[in-house]
Parts: structure tokens; sequence; C-alpha cells
């Protein structure tokens, strides 16, 4: 018999539940929990619910790309928050059915690393459409060049010998926003998993320029603060 049909509605969801490092991740955690019962009578897929989010993120780049202000809302609702609540059903969805596959955590980082780049590159080609301003396009393509000159730069642990992989994992955490309690709240008022972020109050109040202009300088920082920390923990005598 299937576990799933046996255990209650309460049972499943503190099946679905996982370690939160943030109390605004551990909100909208639980927020999806009751939005994922539902699926559970279904025969929909974690796999399936991440697909999903991740075509309404390119849907949310095409919006924002028009550089309307109404649609640019719209384009951050289905970034910030329906995409946002996709990718915590897919994660509740698994361990609720036990149904988890390598493909996910794949489809997950793809649905981030896609995501992210688009919706700035969309909110540029939208600002450039929107004010003709040929310098703030220019800032924001390189903001976003930096996002993924920043993902390519992070240590990778099958690089290097069985010895050296489990300090080298520690060096991939301390050089991450979430491992220091000092800029945590600097980290939440910004990143992606939050909501209600810098960029979607620039959004809406309109302020489409500031936001293109503030994350880009963002991702270059995060580019220098990160390469300068792995370079000095890679150096140290192990």
């Amino acid at each position: 018999m299937n576990e799933t049909k046996t255990l209650t509605t309460k049972e499943l969801r503190v099946k679905g539940r996982k370690k939160c490092w943030s109390p605004s991740q551990r909100f909208w955690m639980e927020v999806s929990l009751y939005l994922t019962t539902p699926f559970l009578r279904t025969s929909i897929t974690p796999n399936m619910i991440t697909v999903t989010w991740i075509i309404l993120e390119i849907f949310a780049f095409y919006l924002f790309t028009l550089g309307e202000y109404w649609i640019n809302v719209l384009a951050v609702i289905l970034f910030n928050f329906i995409a946002l609540i996709g990718d915590h059903i897919d994660g509740n969805l698994a361990r609720m059915k036990e149904k988890f596959s390598l493909l996910g955590p794949y489809l997950e980082q793809l649905g981030i690393f896609f995501g992210t780049p688009l919706i700035f590159l969309g909110l540029a080609i939208g600002n450039y459409f929107r004010y003709q301003n040929f310098l703030f396009l220019i800032i924001s393509l390189v903001g976003v060049l930096f996002w993924l000159f920043e993902k390519i730069i992070r240590i990778n642990p099958v690089w290097f010998s069985e010895r050296q992989e489990e300090i080298v994992k520690k060096f991939y955490v301390k050089a991450s926003f979430r491992s220091a309690s000092k800029t945590r709240i600097f980290f939440e008022i910004f990143r992606r998993g939050q909501p209600f972020n810098f960029l979607f109050f620039c959004v809406v109040f309109d302020y489409t320029q500031l936001a293109s202009l503030v994350y880009s300088f963002l991702f270059l920082f995060e580019f220098c603060r990160k390469l300068y920390i792995n370079i000095k923990n890679l150096n140290k005598k192990v």
C-alpha cells in the first residue's frame, strides 16, 4: 500500500518540511506545504512542477522585454511569487511522495541559473525600449555577464582528489552570503528567494532602471568577493 494514502494531511505536511536557513524561506515553505497537498491526489510529478515554473520564468523574461509598467508588475509577480512557490512545491511533493530522481536537482539548478540572468536581461531590454538609455543597457548587460561569471568561478569538488573533496566543500559554504550572519540581513533584501525583495519594490514603484543599476553592481561585487574568497581559501595549505 502506498504510504502517502495512509498518512493524514498534517502528517504529509510534516513529511514535506525541510530545513530552512532564513525566516522568510521558512514562511514560504510553510505556505507551499498547503498548496502542495492537492497535487498528492494527481499523477503530476515533482519534475513536471519544476519544468512549469521554469517556463513561467521564461515567460516573465519576455514580459519584462516589453517595458510596460503593468506588464512589468505581472512579470515580477510571476518570477518572485509563482515561480518561487513552484520551486518549493516540487521539493515538497518529492518528499511527500518519496519520488526522488537525479534529474530533479539538475532541473532545479537549471531554473535558477537560467531564470535570474534571463529576468535581468529582459529588464535591461525593456528599460532600453522605454527610456532609450544606451549606457544603462550596457551596465545592465555587464551585470548579467558578471552574474554568469560568478557561477563559473564556483569551486567544483569533482575537480579535486577524494582527500581534498571534503575540505573544498567547506570552502564552498564559506564563500556563501548565507554562512555569514553579519551579511545575511543584507543578502535577504536582495536575494531571489525573498519575494518582497529590492527588485519587487523597484518594479512596483516603477524604478526599473534603479533595479538594473543596483543589481548590476551587486553582481560585480559578488563576483569579486567570491573570487577573492575562493583563491584565499584554496591557497591555504591542506
